[in-house]
């Protein structure tokens, strides 16, 4: 990802918090 680290960045950061949560839920 070589668009822009300011939009990466925080794209990244939710996918994080999202994928924890299915972890969790599972």
């Amino acid at each position: 990802m070589l668009v822009g680290d300011v939009s990466c960045i925080p794209f990244f950061l939710a996918t994080v918090v999202i994928g924890n949560l299915v972890v969790l839920n599972l």
